[in-house]
């Protein structure tokens, strides 16, 4: 899966499968889903699994399975491996014995939303569990309708390019040639950045009562 579907670019784009075909679309939404994710993602490599407070305590007493990461309060797990969707394949876990010895541990399911990761098998007492995984600050399982529209902006930017490759024109200013790029590509792109931008602010995880619409964060983000 990715974050959008060709039907979303051509609805936005008016695109047809004369102009790009559904299958060179896809391949450029999933690069629009790693590109979109390498801009709003932090990447966390083996965070000791610790307590964080009485509810999360994250024991290892060869018991408990369930256990959440440190940035569980404030994020969302992020998506990890640039599939597009958020799972099981986006944590990276690891057990050490206390000799030293590294195994990989299976993670059986994942709720991005909390914070947490349930494990197949409990780890041992005395054992040091790590994870290694990524944070957003959107819901990207989902995914979040600014996600989704930032991919869109993103895809169809990069279907223009495609499209218009051969076709941008050159002009002559003494030696020097000009390739302006299409206009469409410039739109879009620009599109893209502003959603970027309003994700990156993280104003939607407000802690406040206060109701705050798209067109409001955008007045308060680009006044």
């Amino acid at each position: 899966m990715t974050y959008c579907e060709p039907s979303d670019v051509r609805t936005m784009t008016n695109l047809i499968t004369t102009d790009i075909s559904d299958g060179h679309l896809a391949s450029l939404i999933e690069y629009a889903t790693a590109q979109l994710n390498h801009a709003i993602n932090s990447r966390i490599i083996e965070e000791v699994v610790s307590s964080i407070d009485a509810t999360r305590e994250n024991k290892i007493d060869g018991a408990n399975t369930t256990f959440y990461v440190q940035n569980s309060f404030k994020w969302f797990i992020g998506d990890l491996n640039d599939d597009g969707t958020v799972d099981a394949n986006d944590l990276e876990v690891y057990k050490y014995a206390s000799d030293g010895t590294k195994t990989t541990s299976t993670v059986s399911s994942v709720t991005p939303s909390d914070g947490k990761f349930v494990l197949s098998v409990a780890p041992e007492p005395g054992a040091k569990v790590t994870v290694t995984y990524s944070y957003a600050p959107l819901d990207e399982a989902t995914p979040h309708p600014l996600i989704k529209q930032a991919c869109i902006m993103l895809a169809s930017s990069l279907a223009y390019t495609k499209i218009d490759a051969g076709k941008l024109k050159h002009f002559k200013i003494g030696k020097l040639t000009v390739a302006r790029q299409p206009e469409a590509f410039q739109t879009y792109f620009g599109m893209y950045q502003r959603y970027l931008k309003l994700i990156q602010s993280r104003m939607l995880r407000r802690t406040s009562d206060e109701p705050m619409t798209l067109k409001k964060l955008e007045e308060k983000r680009f006044p």
